[in-house]
């Protein structure tokens, strides 16, 4: 009998890995404005960001801290925002929080949940996706254009938010 419980424990282990979604942990990186005069440095160890002139990029002029993932982030042409946009995907108990947050020196400036923003949607067969029947996909794509942030959905649904006006809208 205990050689069949061992068993059942060693085969649930080796099954768990073997169904287990895994991804490449985030990297630092550098996230230019579309004008290329501003730039953000993102710490994915320590989740500390820096914003600072592409012409100085040893004065930091203003900075925040937030943990990342596979995120998206934007910068406004005159450095003073910073657009965050979560990964695509998200787990059915984490509706509630932040899918978009606009960041400027004095902290977060404009927030929207995924429930607020989101298209949320179960991943189809076809799809790249983690695995669980408790992730869903809120967003399909996002692009910056002018200083407007297109976020795509799939009923051709979209969020714009705005660098310049500090704005999420959802239409």
């Amino acid at each position: 009998m205990k050689t069949v419980a061992v068993t059942i424990a060693i085969i649930t282990a080796f099954l768990g890995d073997v169904f287990a979604t895994s991804f490449a942990p985030p990297k630092d990186r550098l996230v230019k404005s579309e004008n290329e005069h501003f730039v953000l440095r993102v710490h994915a160890k320590n989740g500390k960001h820096e914003v600072f002139a592409a012409k100085n990029p040893k004065r930091v002029l203003w900075s925040f801290t937030r943990p990342i993932w596979h995120d998206e982030y934007f910068v406004s042409d005159d450095g003073s925002r910073v657009v965050w946009i979560a990964w695509e995907f998200v787990k059915t108990d984490e509706l509630q929080n932040n899918a978009v947050e606009i960041w400027s020196k004095d902290g977060i400036a404009k927030k929207a949940s995924f429930k607020e923003v989101g298209d949320i949607h179960r991943p189809s067969s076809e799809q790249v996706a983690p695995i669980g029947d408790f992730w869903r996909i809120w967003r399909d794509d996002c692009t910056c254009k002018n200083g407007i942030i297109t976020l795509l959905q799939r009923r051709k649904n979209s969020v714009r938010v705005d660098l310049n006006h500090t704005t999420i809208t959802k239409g």
